[in-house]
């Protein structure tokens, strides 16, 4: 080898080495250890205007690599994607999504250096980069919160809570992060998943019928119970164990949609048709399908009659009545007279000595009035103040010094979560406790209300539970069993 071509050689090695020593300088000044962290720097909200404002949240924008998609509140019909032709979105998903923004707190500056963004995940999505964007605005379109999220920090999870690459959209700076900030990539991860407000406890019987027209029907053995009978089990097999029935026949109730696409884009050939039957009435029907390794469903419900239970045989009652009846009419007159007088006696006495204990029962409800107010507190009233524990103390005793022990314990309680808890009801509302029930007719009309021009993407598994086939369903008898039947 020549003496030229060995030190072009060598000076290849070290231009290599250097560059290595550059590469990892720079990794190293973005993945500083913990043990380097500026003391100096004080952590501080990332959005402190936001959690006053939760309110005025009106629009969600999120930009990824792969898709740009919003989110907005509508009065009328609440938060929906106008991406998919205002469907509804999951209103807890978003609940958490402005709550963890309005929390995020910075705890520590990163680099400065635009052309590191691309290596802990900020880089700008709208120009190739990993980052994931995501923008709030009120109703005039004024920004609250807007920033770009990168990688999450090594080993920084717990709880739910995690360290997380950030940076504002207009600056270089990077920033760790704080808090609970996740942000779903997909559209189809904010739609509202759950369709139907029914119960188990609401199925009556199920009917499954597949393109070939071969049905079978599940029937509750009796109102409360779990368990479902088959109708059509051939001879020689039996049903097989009722987890695998009521697979079946709690599908409906339990299923969770993937996504929704409007039947007036996309249609599928339906292979199965299975219907609910619920208790008040209502059939809820489900067309099934496959298309493109995807699995499919459409819904449509109509009303019934509500199915009643099997009532009880009263003829004993009526024998039991007659004989009754029959023996009034035989007691002596005497007998009757004599105790209409007594009964008018009593009667007589007793009304002579109503009055006064009546103003004694008031008297003594009057004396114990305020302490009986007093021990029965609402739960829903919150915790107590100062000047309501000592009144309370005034008024009853020992009793307030329990009270004010457990006015203090949920006062630091309401203490450390008031501002969250704030955020939570605004964006809640009053919430009904009480369950209301729908007729059939007014069920059936609601769900075709929000399901017709709708095809739903389902789960595999759920899809294969709403269209399991007859065959399924069944298991060959034990020799034991054959030869009984024999």
């Amino acid at each position: 080898m020549s003496e030229f071509s060995a030190r072009s050689q060598r000076n290849l090695y070290i231009l290599a080495g250097l560059t290595a020593a550059a590469v990892l300088t720079a990794l190293l000044t973005v993945f500083s250890s913990d043990e380097a962290v500026q003391t100096d720097f004080v952590p501080v909200l990332m959005f402190p205007e936001l959690a006053d404002q939760v309110n005025s949240v009106t629009r969600i924008d999120i930009e990824t690599p792969s898709d740009t998609f919003d989110i907005r509140f509508d009065p009328d019909a609440g938060w929906t994607l106008p991406s998919k032709r205002n469907f509804p979105a999951d209103e807890g998903a978003i609940r958490q999504l402005i709550l963890a923004l309005a929390d995020l707190r910075l705890i520590e500056p990163k680099t400065a250096r635009a052309e590191l963004h691309r290596q802990i995940g900020l880089g700008d999505p709208g120009a190739g980069g990993s980052g994931v964007k995501v923008s709030a605005f009120d109703k005039r379109g004024a920004e609250f919160a807007s920033v770009v999220v990168g990688d999450r920090h090594r080993g920084s999870s717990t709880a739910g809570v995690s360290v997380i690459y950030v940076r504002k959209p207009d600056e270089d700076q990077t920033w760790l992060a704080r808090g609970r900030l996740t942000v779903e990539r997909d559209s189809s991860s904010w739609i509202k998943t759950d369709l139907f407000d029914i119960a188990r406890k609401d199925v009556y019987a199920v009917r499954v019928t597949s393109r070939d027209e071969k049905s079978y029907v599940l029937t509750r053995n009796s109102e409360g119970s779990d368990a479902f009978s088959l109708d059509a089990v051939p001879e020689g097999r039996r049903s097989k164990p009722p987890y695998s029935i009521n697979s079946v026949a709690y599908a409906l109730p339990t299923l969770s949609i993937a996504d929704v696409v409007s039947d007036e884009a996309f249609s599928f050939e339906p292979e199965t048709t299975t219907t609910y039957t619920l208790y008040n009435g209502t059939q809820v029907t489900l067309s099934l399908g496959t298309k493109d390794e995807k699995y499919y469903a459409s819904f449509a419900a109509q009303e019934g009659e509500p199915i009643l239970p099997p009532q009880e045989e009263t003829g004993s009652e009526e024998e039991v009545t007659e004989e009754q009846a029959g023996s009034e009419e035989d007691a002596p007159a005497e007998e009757a007279g004599s105790e209409e007088e007594t009964l008018s006696e009593e009667e007589a006495g007793s009304e002579q000595e109503v009055p006064s204990q009546d103003a004694e029962g008031e008297a003594a409800l009057d004396e114990n009035a305020e302490g009986e107010n007093i021990a029965a507190v609402d739960p829903q009233a919150g915790p107590k103040t100062d000047d309501e524990a000592e009144t309370v103390d005034t008024a009853s005793g020992s009793s307030s010094e329990t009270i004010e022990n457990v006015t203090s314990e949920d006062s630091v309680v309401e203490e450390e979560s008031e501002s969250s808890g704030n955020i939570i009801e605004n964006l809640l509302g009053a919430e009904e406790t009480e369950e209301v029930q729908l007729t059939s007719k007014d069920q059936a009309n609601d769900l075709n209300e929000r399901l017709a021009g709708w095809v739903f993407e389902v789960p595999e598994f759920k899809y294969q539970q709403l269209s399991r086939p007859l065959e399924d369903l069944l298991e060959p008898l034990d020799e034991e069993e054959e030869g009984a039947s024999e």
